[in-house]
């Protein structure tokens, strides 16, 4: 009987389905099924960054060059952005966040903090720089973007170092007293050479401070030069010196010692002017 049974199935019987048999699928239905499996797991496991996008479109963020004027409008995607944009095409947002900690020890990012800091000291973008400085709760950030704003000379940046200029012996404190007495401030001159021995800068930055006080004459600060000639930096020992021969014109081209340059410093600055 079973040579007259039909191949096909009858009411009753299951069809391939039911028996086990596994549903056709088409290739372009099975690519997009695999691909969310293995990018669901990606995600999981935090290694999304690694493969392509799939059949859904990536997100692009839309930027203007601004280094080359007339330059043609460009996509890249956001995910890949920090891989393929040059420096000086990056947003300024962009820029600003990859001074961040987060950034920096996430790797997120193949530019250098100086090379970033070059880059918006010269775009001068101050809005977005002051804002960004308020708005972070990143001391390593605020620090770098106070840098950035150290090198703009613009009234909008001075009248923000005036807020910051307190008599505070921070870091902060220091850059934006040094901002202002760069501009003659006698008021910022005096606070750095109150705090000069207790700011937490390099003896380079504090060389650098010393050669201020002989610029602008500032006699004050004659016993903080005179400390400074005992300093173990010799470039702050030089620097001093040299702001000393300011105030005094008529100081010795040589001295035997440097125990007699203090000498003769300490004397010079007790006599009257």
């Amino acid at each position: 009987m079973l040579a007259g049974r039909s191949s096909s199935p009858g009411p009753d019987e299951p069809g391939p389905r039911a028996r086990g048999r596994r549903p056709r699928v088409s290739g372009v239905a099975a690519r997009k099924a695999q691909y969310v499996v293995v990018r669901s797991f990606m995600l999981i496991t935090g290694l999304a960054c690694a493969i392509p996008a799939g059949p859904a479109e990536t997100p692009r963020l839309e930027v203007t060059s601004s280094a080359r004027a007339g330059a043609p409008r460009v996509e890249v995607p956001f995910a890949a952005q920090a891989e393929t944009l040059h420096l000086a095409d990056a947003p300024v947002a962009q820029l600003i966040e990859f001074l961040s900690v987060d950034s920096i020890l996430g790797s997120r990012c193949r530019w250098a903090p100086s090379d970033i800091q070059d880059e918006l000291a010269r775009r001068r973008p101050i809005t977005r720089l002051l804002l960004a400085y308020r708005r972070s709760h990143d001391p390593d950030q605020r620090r770098f973007l106070l840098d950035v704003l150290y090198r703009i000379d613009s009234p909008r940046v001075a009248r923000f170092m005036r807020r910051e200029a307190t008599r505070d012996p921070s870091e902060i404190a220091f850059f934006a007293n040094e901002y202002l007495a760069r501009r003659g401030s006698d008021r910022s001159l005096g606070i750095l050479a109150k705090n000069f021995h207790t700011y937490p800068v390099s003896s380079q930055q504090a060389a650098a401070t010393a050669c201020l006080f002989g610029t602008f004459r500032y006699r004050p600060a004659i016993p903080v030069l005179v400390s400074c000639l005992r300093a173990a930096s010799l470039n702050l020992q030089e620097a001093a010196l040299a702001s000393l021969r300011r105030l005094f014109p008529d100081t010795p081209a040589e001295f035997p010692s440097s125990e007699d340059a203090i000498r003769y410093f300490e004397t010079a600055g007790r006599e009257p002017r």
